[in-house]
């Protein structure tokens, strides 16, 4: 066992400090602890084992890698909503690949303006984001609104710390899959129902091996929309649908989000 030297002096006193608040740092992490700023709460926290057939871990279009030591924004644009009020507005961020069981999210009484674009500042990387090591294209972020009992409306974000302007403008998904996937299917369509023409088809090679995997079960995922700059304003809905080796019916689930040239 290794001692510390009670006559170090004042430089070895220091490093015990140093190593004392780095151990209670990683204490916190370890068993889960969310801390309360003015406009978020921000930490480490458990997470549920039982896993849904999907779940949607971010909505971005554009993300900039950015250092340690800066404080991020959020911008997103928020629709008028029938219904809708700025309590309904939600902004957080998870890991992509969960290692730290990291989390982020803004507060209720962050003040949001529909038919406008709205971004959530101070968010400083200094606080969790660097002490855990984080890297910046492991974090998802989601943006969106719920009203009254219906799923959530994701709105699709840019995270910057500088250069506001967004450095593409198509959609990236990403998502956790809860089950084995030999297949998946991505269909978009308009709030009427339409169809956008941007499907999308994912399979492995079932004359390789009849119970392939395309993706296992646990695992993160994303995919790319085409350009949809020419679509009009308004709510659309992703369709997956995935085939589980081995089972008939399919999983699936649908992604409602705003979209706005």
């Amino acid at each position: 066992m290794r001692y510390f030297n009670r006559h170090a002096g004042p430089r070895g006193l220091f490093c015990a400090v140093c190593i004392v608040t780095q151990t209670l740092l990683w204490i916190g992490v370890l068993h889960g602890e969310m801390k309360d700023f003015s406009n978020r709460a921000e930490g480490t926290t458990v997470r549920p084992n039982a896993l849904e057939d999907f779940t949607v871990l971010g909505v971005h279009r554009s993300f900039k890698q950015f250092p340690r030591n800066v404080d991020l924004n959020v911008s997103f644009f928020l629709p008028n909503v029938p219904g809708g009020s700025p309590k309904s507005v939600f902004v957080q961020a998870a890991e992509i690949q969960d290692t730290h069981h990291y989390l982020m999210r803004a507060k209720e009484n962050s003040v949001w303006k529909a038919g406008e674009w709205n971004v959530f500042k101070d968010w400083p990387t200094k606080n969790f984001i660097d002490a855990l090591r984080l890297e910046w294209s492991n974090i998802g972020v989601l943006a969106g609104y719920r009203v009254g009992a219906k799923p959530p409306v994701y709105l699709p974000v840019d995270v910057y710390y500088a250069d506001s302007k967004p450095q593409k403008l198509t959609y990236t998904f990403y998502y956790l899959t809860g089950q084995d996937l030999e297949s998946l299917n991505i269909a978009v369509t308009n709030a009427a129902g339409a169809d956008m023409n941007l499907k999308k088809q994912f399979k492995c090679n079932r004359s390789f091996s009849p119970n392939c995997k395309l993706y296992a079960g646990g695992s993160t995922q994303a995919f790319d929309l085409d350009d949809m700059s020419s679509k009009p304003q308004g709510e659309y809905t992703v369709k997956l649908v995935g085939y589980v080796p081995g089972k008939v019916t399919p999983i699936s689930m649908n992604i409602a989000f705003y979209h706005h040239p």
